[in-house]
């Protein structure tokens, strides 16, 4: 193996072992404060423990931002972006390549935007650390599959109605960013072969989870951000995001009003309308990989 290699192996494991350094610091107080936030009533009291729990995440967002975009220098050029987004929340789709999307997704929106809330799959449940940010943090678990809109995933659609229904009504409460990986799953040139995907550079998007959310009365949002995010090296693992083979991301915001949103909000006309915007996200990938020479 070469120096340079061996080199950039060690420079790995330096930020991922600081990574998790940074979350294992935080996990006691988190641990502490989630209890009480369930023991408590709502009030104020409660309230200060979600401000306090929130502020814990901005700034083990913050410390990563530093390990890895100070002192490992990674940059992240940014298009489309407000100076802040301060409604009560906001609807956030993107592609998805690696873990690091959260990373850079984190970096880009960390004071400017509520803390962010996944739409994750419920078999990470089991995941030890994962578990006790999911439910500090009330993410939405959705069942496997649901968000397909096949006849055998529909079964599961009233359970997770309900479990977003819970969360939007928190999120009335505590701000959010409520963020849907529309693709399910992390984009491997192989999982494109096996769905026949249309794109050059994305997976099959899946309707299910937006139609749940505006299917629901409570759910008031104005407007629905679609990131793309494209990275200046052709395999952007996590792994390689971290010893520094991925020095640059480029990241695209669309805004969208949802009241251009398809007037009826079923999976068939949600699906519709994210294929178009998956469309449009794979030309502008398309684009901004010629800029970063790819091939």
């Amino acid at each position: 193996m070469a120096k340079k290699e061996i080199i950039s192996h060690i420079k790995g494991f330096f930020f991922f072992s600081s990574v998790l350094a940074n979350i294992f610091f935080w996990l006691g107080p988190l641990i502490f404060l989630t209890v009480l936030k369930l023991l408590a009533p709502p009030g104020r009291f409660q309230d200060f423990v979600c401000a306090t729990m929130a502020l814990i995440y901005r700034l083990t967002v913050s410390l990563d931002d530093f390990l890895l975009f100070r002192i490992q220098g990674i940059r992240v050029e940014v298009e489309g972006l407000r100076k802040t987004y301060p409604e009560k929340f906001y609807l956030m789709t993107a592609n998805h390549q690696s873990w690091s999307d959260i990373f850079v997704l984190q970096h880009i929106f960390n004071w400017r935007a509520p803390i962010p809330k996944f739409l994750v799959k419920k078999e990470l449940i089991y995941l030890p650390v994962v578990n006790i940010i999911c439910l500090a943090y009330d993410y939405p678990l959705l069942q496997r599959g649901s968000m397909k809109g096949t006849p055998a995933s529909k079964r599961h659609t009233k359970r997770d109605t309900a479990s977003l229904e819970k969360a939007f009504a928190r999120f009335k409460r505590y701000p959010a960013t409520v963020i849907n990986l529309a693709e399910g799953t992390r984009f491997t040139k192989e999982k494109a072969r096996r769905q026949n995907s249309p794109y050059q550079h994305l997976l099959k998007p899946r309707a299910g989870g937006l139609a749940i959310i505006f299917s629901i009365p409570a759910v008031n949002i104005r407007e629905l951000l679609d990131v793309t995010i494209v990275y200046d090296c052709n395999r952007p693992t996590f792994w390689n995001f971290l010893r520094g083979k991925c020095k640059r991301v480029v990241v695209k915001i669309r805004e969208y009003k949802t009241e251009r949103l398809p007037k009826e909000r079923d999976f068939d006309s949600m699906a519709t309308w994210i294929n178009d915007v998956w469309k449009n996200k794979d030309v502008e990938m398309d684009r901004i990989r010629q800029d970063l020479a790819l091939v």
